[in-house]
């Protein structure tokens, strides 16, 4: 993803456990290449949509190969869906009301009634597991 406004680029990942150890070498390097090469002065994100926690820090992974962790680079960030959102938007509840969308969206595909869904106490409490952290 890249946001010329903002002078973002991002590798946005669904889940925290979608991407493995070796994987997470090749981003970073892919990321800070870019860095270099073609987004100067931009910011680089690592995203997991839906993470286990907040995160917000310098991404670096370890290398599996050299035991190393990448050296840490403040221009490329570890950071979850909740608060990358915000950053992009700059709405801290932009990822929640782009969930508030979905019955929306639901509703058209399955003709029924967006409030029957939004109203579903499991909507809210869904929404609250994957993105309601504690610091």
């Amino acid at each position: 993803m890249i946001n010329r406004e903002r002078k973002i680029i991002a590798e946005v990942k669904n889940k925290f456990n979608t991407t493995k150890g070796n994987h997470k070498i090749a981003i970073y390097d892919d990321l800070n290449n870019l860095l270099k090469n073609k987004y100067y002065g931009y910011s680089a994100y690592y995203v997991s949509i839906i993470s286990k926690k907040i995160i917000n820090k310098p991404f670096t992974p370890s290398d599996n190969k050299t035991k190393e962790k990448r050296l840490q680079n403040l221009s490329i960030i570890e950071i979850d869906g909740n608060s990358f959102y915000e950053i992009v938007t700059g709405d801290r509840n932009a990822i929640y009301q782009i969930y508030q969308t979905i019955p929306t969206i639901l509703s058209d595909i399955l003709k029924n009634d967006s409030e029957k869904i939004i109203s579903d106490p499991l909507f809210e409490k869904i929404f609250n597991q994957a993105f309601v952290k504690n610091k």
